[in-house]
């Protein structure tokens, strides 16, 4: 158990077996865990008896990934961690990802490596492979796959998937906290993105294993053996696109990722508009999240006036401070 590091799981209409598995798991390798619930709960609070002895923190109303941890992480810090381990309710790690991840660090550190992150490599029980790691390199952006690499392998990655991921809070005191505005999608690339601009690094740990769930479905093409695509619901296409757009415009992201990651959207906008139904309603929140990108909105879904002015700005957020909540 490493008592400097609070586990921060953040929660939404939870299944609540499944969030009794992650804490079960966790529970004996980390000094402490708080649950962020965004969650609107009517009555009595359901999900208690399910996380035990951890601490609870109600966000009242979803309040996005961003905010809930952010909010998890002033929990930490008050209660002196040293490090957050940050955790989505539908993951579930293998029994020594802490352990290595936590190691990983130690050792990179020791080598005088900047770290900003390092979080594991991960697969969803509905796909084929584990997911890759990604390196933007002079003229291109590189995927890097553990497969075939030693344990003790760790990879330099553009950022690393939230869920997962080990940071030391003084970190995030220095690269400054989650962008709040982006509400859900990109809220972990934005972040790593930032930290490579002032000079920190992500790793992706081979020896360190993850299942997380990507999308509530996913389409399989006979075509792409080892491949399928995620299908998540038509309301987060609009973030998707949205913050993808409100990315692009950050002054701090290279012009290789705005280019590579630019000539994927704009397939993904074709596919996701032609292929998984329902296919209209996919494409009006594909082009209102794209229209609102344009437009600088950003934080919750909802339909705005002509005349409303934005909301997103092209500044990095501040650091931390005590009274996010």
């Amino acid at each position: 158990m490493d008592k400097h590091i609070c586990a921060i799981i953040v929660t939404y209409q939870p299944d609540l077996p499944m969030l009794q598995k992650l804490i079960q798991r966790i529970r004996q390798q980390v000094g402490a865990i708080v649950v962020v619930d965004n969650t609107c709960w009517r009555g009595p609070t359901t999900i208690l008896p399910a996380i035990g002895d951890c601490a609870y923190l109600p966000m009242g109303s979803n309040k996005g990934v961003a905010r809930a941890f952010n909010a998890g992480v002033e929990w930490a810090r008050e209660q002196g961690c040293s490090h957050v381990l940050l955790m989505d309710q539908d993951s579930l790690p293998n029994d020594t990802m802490i352990q290595c991840l936590s190691a990983a660090e130690d050792s990179l550190l020791e080598d005088g490596c900047k770290v900003a992150a390092v979080g594991p490599t991960y697969s969803d029980p509905k796909f084929r492979v584990m997911r890759p790691f990604s390196r933007t390199e002079t003229w291109r952006v590189r995927r890097y796959q553990c497969e075939g690499r030693d344990k003790q392998t760790f990879i330099p990655s553009d950022f690393v998937i939230s869920s997962g991921s080990l940071l030391r809070i003084s970190v995030l005191d220095a690269v400054g906290h989650f962008d709040e505005s982006f509400f859900i999608d990109y809220v972990d690339i934005e972040w790593g993105l930032r930290a490579n601009s002032l000079g920190f690094s992500s790793y992706g740990v081979c020896g360190a294993a993850l299942e997380h769930s990507l999308a509530e479905d996913a389409i399989s093409f006979w075509f792409l053996k080892t491949w399928s695509v995620p299908i998540h619901e038509p309301i987060r296409h609009y973030y998707f696109f949205r913050n993808a757009i409100l990315l692009y415009r950050r002054s701090y992201i290279s012009r290789v990722w705005k280019l590579r990651e630019l000539s994927m959207l704009m397939l993904k906008a074709v596919f996701f508009s032609t292929v998984p139904a329902p296919r209209s309603k996919r494409f009006k929140m594909i082009a209102l999240g794209l229209y609102h990108g344009s437009k600088n909105y950003s934080g919750p879904f909802r339909l705005r006036r002509a005349d409303e002015p934005s909301d997103a700005t092209d500044k990095r957020p501040g650091p931390v401070r005590p009274g996010l909540r």
